[in-house]
């Protein structure tokens, strides 16, 4: 829990961060791109990782589940 409340809160910060730095975007563009971005990175992970799409960390932490089965 402590693990997962210290990655939450720093995705947040950086974010957060980079949402003040660019005020004078207005704020559709801004989330268009962290969605693409987002996307893109679910999308390849997928299919880099044969459907795993976190970057195979669970599967180092003991959790080999085969997702085609």
């Amino acid at each position: 829990m402590a693990t997962y409340a210290v990655i939450t809160n720093d995705s947040i910060q950086t974010i957060g961060t980079f949402i003040a730095s660019t005020k004078q975007t207005p704020w559709y563009l801004i989330g268009l791109f962290l969605s693409v971005i987002s996307a893109i990175t679910t999308i390849l992970s997928f299919y880099l990782y044969n459907g795993d799409i976190t970057y195979q960390r669970l599967a180092s932490k003991g959790f080999n589940e085969d997702p085609t089965s």
